[in-house]
């Protein structure tokens, strides 16, 4: 089992290698299905120019990483996780972007950051890099 130590040098680690490699969070589109596999990247305390992490309970998701997380543990299961993150595209406003990044990893959970960051609308069909096909329904 890791130890608190062990997990912060881990994601100090994956800070500096994500600065130094220009990653940014992930961002679902228009038709992408949400759910496994997860595409986040391992951005630790990183935050990219233009984005900024969220703060409070819509900030960090404490995640299952094991797949078989159950719905009645602390962690979220993947049903919940993806539930969650539908529901945080939904309810952000369409002129917002959000993107998702593990902050923190342990052994079996990890933290997932959500960042936001001012949409600059694309020249193609998605709608301001947000999944919203799904959200009738879903706020």
């Amino acid at each position: 089992m890791l130890d608190l130590a062990t997990i912060h040098e881990m994601a100090a680690e994956a800070a500096q290698e994500a600065a130094q490699e220009g990653r940014e969070p992930y961002e679902y589109w228009d038709g992408e299905p949400i759910g496994p596999p997860f595409h986040f990247p391992f951005l630790g305390d990183y935050a990219p120019a233009g984005w900024r992490k969220r703060d409070g309970d819509d900030g960090d998701l404490f995640v299952d990483s094991s797949g078989l997380g159950e719905d009645d543990e602390a962690a979220l299961s993947v049903s919940q996780f993806v539930a969650e993150i539908k529901r945080l595209i939904c309810a952000t406003p369409p002129d917002k972007r959000l993107g998702f990044a593990v902050t923190e990893a342990g052994e079996f959970q990890l933290y997932v950051g959500v960042y936001e960051r001012d949409a600059e609308l694309p020249d193609s069909p998605q709608v301001n890099g947000h999944a919203r096909a799904d959200c009738d329904g879903a706020k």
